[in-house]
């Protein structure tokens, strides 16, 4: 259906960068969604950082700044979601 197009077009929009990094990483993501939510997952599938983002007034794409400085090296999981659609994109975190 027009959900898994619109979900890949919105997953290839999505970037996380640097990958890996040590202490910080930014998602950009493209606009036009009302509300985002950013979640975080370690390899253990527990919730590692989480944020809303309203999408009201940003850029034509906008990048979030994250502090992963707290975070242990190992492998995670960005997931991004507006409106029912989700994008996944692994991130590595090596100290």
């Amino acid at each position: 259906g027009t959900t898994s197009i619109e979900n890949q077009v919105f997953t290839s929009k999505v970037s996380v960068f640097p990958n890996p990094t040590s202490s910080q990483t930014s998602i950009s993501f493209p606009t036009g969604y009302e509300m985002y939510k950013i979640s975080i997952f370690n390899m253990l599938g527990e919730v590692v950082y989480t944020k809303d983002v309203a999408g009201e007034g940003l850029g034509f794409n906008h990048v979030e700044s994250i502090d992963l400085s707290s975070m242990a090296s190992g492998i995670y999981s960005v997931i991004i979601e507006a409106s029912g659609i989700k994008a996944v994109k692994k991130l590595v975190v090596q100290k």
